[in-house]
């Protein structure tokens, strides 16, 4: 009866194999949220990527210029993006730590040097993210 009832009504056969579908992702997806929140598997290493002069956007405004901080590297000009500070990269370091599963933040700092002040500030930050998640290593 069911499947003559499936036969003459295709809508409800579909709409029945979607349910069936969207369930099975659903527990799939349930399973895998489970073991990576409680068990911390699979281990994941985030990269975080900073290439660039080490300085504020104000201190780019306000005259500092690159063949001041880093003379041997000076490019021809400086692009806005190109500079790494704790503004710039606060959320994503926030983000690598507080990942489900992470093991380790593997920082590639591509940079000529630049302000003491804001290399001051990246280190507390990292300190303070370590110290706060003491699971995760950093590299």
């Amino acid at each position: 009866a069911v499947l003559i009832a499936l036969s003459s009504n295709w809508v409800v056969y579909e709409r029945l194999s979607w349910l069936v579908t969207a369930l099975g992702r659903w527990s799939v997806g349930a399973v895998r949220t489970l073991f990576v929140r409680t068990l911390h598997f699979p281990p994941t290493v985030t990269l975080v990527t900073m290439r660039g002069l080490i300085a504020t956007d104000d201190e780019m405004r306000t005259g500092l210029s690159y063949a001041m901080l880093a003379p041997e590297a000076a490019p021809a000009e400086v692009r806005g993006e190109s500079l790494v500070n704790l503004g710039r990269f606060e959320k994503a370091l926030d983000r690598a730590f507080s990942m489900p599963g992470a093991r380790a933040v593997a920082l590639l700092i591509d940079s000529p040097g630049g302000s003491p002040a804001q290399s001051s500030l990246l280190h507390r930050k990292l300190l303070a993210l370590r110290r706060r998640h003491p699971r995760v290593k950093l590299l």
